[in-house]
């Protein structure tokens, strides 16, 4: 299906001013950043209700902006594990409240130095969230927050804790040595394969590597997004299909023509914005 003219002028454009190296150079330098340091956006409409606590110096908030709400929804924001939450980010959180959404975005602890403490802390998090909000409960991971979300998935299962209606993971990277081909590596035009395996190479980043896992059933409703540019869609697929042959998992995997890492961020995009219907419309069908 050809892509519109939006987004192939948006491609063209990464290329031409070199995107990749300019978002894997911010990387580098975030990462030797003090953490207290990096920039957060915190940007949303001034009608927006907020509820907020802090865990361990990090915080959560709860969000709403319409009377009724329709689901939970926890979104767990991007950024190579490094970034702090982003404008983009809160635009689309903005769209899942307009949605009639609860959301709650957790600022989780950042690398190299809080890279241990992440996946113990989200999980303390999503406890209190289930504990305290009723109705169905989604998950929505981006990129990084897509690797976060689905580690929280095996914690769930393998504590017996409350399970989540639906998880939603955009752009997941689930193997941190970004195996590809060469030119698997050069389509993409947001992510430097060889920069984020040096990245991920601290021992700390294990359990967000998805590719070697012993026990891949019961985790439930599950939909990956990517973009057909990605460099980690060759491993996106095989997760994708390794899970759907487990009992306890549906599985639904969608590979979108053209598309770029995160693609779901340009709102300008028409694709963007019909992917973003479409998984409003698997919560709800998943909604419990």
């Amino acid at each position: 299906m050809p892509i519109s003219a939006t987004a192939r002028a948006l491609n063209q454009k990464l290329k031409e001013t070199k995107y990749r190296q300019e978002l894997m150079n911010n990387f580098a330098q975030t990462y030797e950043q003090p953490i207290d340091e990096r920039p957060l956006d915190d940007t949303f409409p001034q009608s927006v209700q907020r509820e907020q606590y802090y865990l361990d110096e990090r915080l959560v908030q709860r969000l709403t902006l319409t009377d009724t709400i329709k689901g939970e929804l926890f979104m767990i924001h991007g950024g190579g594990f490094v970034m702090e939450r982003s404008l983009a980010f809160n635009r689309i959180v903005t769209a899942f409240l307009k949605m009639g959404y609860a959301v709650t975005v957790p600022d989780y602890p950042l690398a190299p130095d809080d890279t241990a403490r992440i996946q113990g802390w989200t999980l303390q998090v999503y406890q209190n969230w289930v504990q305290q909000t009723t109705g169905s409960h989604f998950i929505f991971g981006d990129s990084a927050g897509a690797n976060i979300a689905l580690r929280l998935a095996f914690d769930i299962r393998d504590q017996g804790l409350a399970r989540y209606s639906a998880m939603e993971l955009l752009s997941l990277c689930p193997d941190r040595t970004f195996s590809a081909t060469p030119e698997q590596r050069d389509a993409d035009l947001v992510l430097d394969a060889d920069q984020m395996q040096q990245m991920q190479e601290d021992v700390a980043f294990t359990p967000f590597d998805f590719m070697h896992e012993t026990n891949y059933a019961d985790l439930g409703q599950v939909r990956f997004d990517s973009g057909e540019n990605e460099v980690s869609v060759p491993a996106v697929e095989q997760l994708a299909e390794t899970m759907a042959q487990e009992p306890g998992n549906q599985v639904t995997c969608e590979i979108h023509s053209e598309m770029i890492h995160d693609f779901l961020m340009w709102q300008m995009l028409p694709e963007a914005k019909v992917a973003l219907q479409a998984v409003d419309q698997y919560f709800m069908d998943n909604k419990h």
